[in-house]
């Protein structure tokens, strides 16, 4: 392999394109009027090979980005004077979603940390009970942004 095969086979790779690579042998082909060398084609199916590779992490990115986002797990911290006598979160994105409690029996000042159920989205509507009678309603909190729940006076 000549020096300027090599330098096109590493300048096809740098701008990533296919093409660049598979166009290498024609001009290779042109250039010399006969069939190209065995070192020659081998090094164009080596470049193609690795620029293929090197796209491959790139389309795994992509895919990652575009995969829908699930909030795993919530803490509740009450901050409140009362106790939280239960507290469920609805997921507002899964079809026939039913109310997960994921803290109960909480005192005033702890906090917990509970799992949400798989595949529940990030948009959840939380409502909740205290000991001294007092509610609390929240509709569309995403818990993908925050994790965390602050029950607040």
């Amino acid at each position: 392999m000549t020096r300027f095969d090599t330098k096109a086979a590493a300048l096809a790779l740098a701008l990533g394109g296919a093409a660049l690579v598979a166009s290498a042998p024609a001009r290779a082909q042109s250039l010399f009027n006969s069939t190209p060398a065995p070192a020659v084609e081998a090094a164009a199916e080596q470049a193609a090979g690795a620029a293929t590779r090197a796209t491959a992490p790139a389309r795994k990115a992509v895919a990652k980005k575009t995969t829908a986002k699930h909030a795993a797990r919530v803490n509740i911290v009450n901050k409140r004077g009362a106790t939280l006598v239960e507290l469920a979160v609805v997921s507002k994105s899964a079809a026939n979603a039913q109310p997960q409690v994921v803290a109960a029996g909480l005192l005033a000042g702890k906090r917990k940390t509970s799992n949400l159920t798989k595949n529940g989205g990030c948009v959840y509507d939380i409502s909740g009970e205290f000991d001294d009678e007092s509610t609390i309603e929240v509709s569309g909190l995403d818990l993908c942004r925050d994790g965390t729940i602050n029950l607040v006076e």
